[in-house]
């Protein structure tokens, strides 16, 4: 087995790509496709959990906290921000596994307004929510872009 780790490292430049390389891989043995555990092992891989230590505030935490998920399987979550005209939160994700489907996405706030946008973050069309869930389909390998409104003050989460 053989694994290449630098394409065209010397084409057009025989200069290019001289210096030290660090390469992190993993070898993931499964059952099947892809579609088994490869993707979110590959996030885990290479985005692991941090933690940092917080200054103490007062009060109760609650009994769960999230900040958003998608429960369909085959969905990523890849980008939680402020919108960039400040105006609620974007939501980006894609699906991973060549499937269409329904996706739920979950959020800590009650919503008020949801909505697809393009990768301009225009909106595009409302979309069905209920509480804290947001209700969209999506199509395989297609990037959804979502907007949240909510009362609540949308910058902490």
């Amino acid at each position: 087995m053989g694994i290449t780790l630098l394409k065209s490292a010397t084409y057009p430049n025989e200069e290019a790509d001289r210096e030290v390389h660090e390469f992190t891989y993993s070898l993931l043995p499964h059952r099947n496709d892809f579609r088994d555990c490869t993707v979110k092992q590959g996030y885990a891989l290479n985005m692991p959990f941090r933690a940092f230590v917080a200054a103490p505030k007062s009060g109760k935490l609650p009994k769960d906290l999230f900040f958003a998920f998608v429960e369909s399987e085959n969905v990523v979550l890849e980008t939680i921000k402020v919108a960039e005209n400040g105006d609620g939160i974007i939501l980006r994700m894609y699906e991973a596994y060549n499937r269409r489907g329904k996706v739920v996405l979950n959020l800590p706030v009650t919503v008020k307004q949801a909505y697809e946008c393009n990768m301009l973050e225009e909106n595009i069309c409302g979309l069905k929510f209920e509480n804290n869930r947001v209700y969209l389909e999506i199509k395989p390998y297609e990037v959804k872009t979502v907007r949240v409104l909510a009362d609540d003050n949308m910058t902490r989460f």
